[in-house]
């Protein structure tokens, strides 16, 4: 018997209720980084500091999109 069937023979299904706790959990999330970002982008200063880390990201991501074409 394999590793992967072993492991999917010991695995219990979850509880009905586990699908709504993780989706409630996630919404939760999302709507608190959407207020973050909100009140980052409503302080100039907050805004300024944010579009600056996002230039170094692109930065970043250019540099290893060049990488990845040689």
């Amino acid at each position: 018997m394999s590793f992967l069937a072993t492991v999917a023979e010991s695995v219990t299904p979850a509880s009905p209720g586990v699908m709504e706790t993780m989706l409630g959990v996630m919404e939760s999330v999302v709507e608190f980084s959407m207020k973050c970002f909100t009140t980052i982008t409503a302080n100039p200063i907050l805004a300024f500091i944010f579009a600056g880390s996002m230039v170094g990201v692109g930065i970043g991501v250019f540099q290893q999109f060049k990488g990845a074409a040689r």
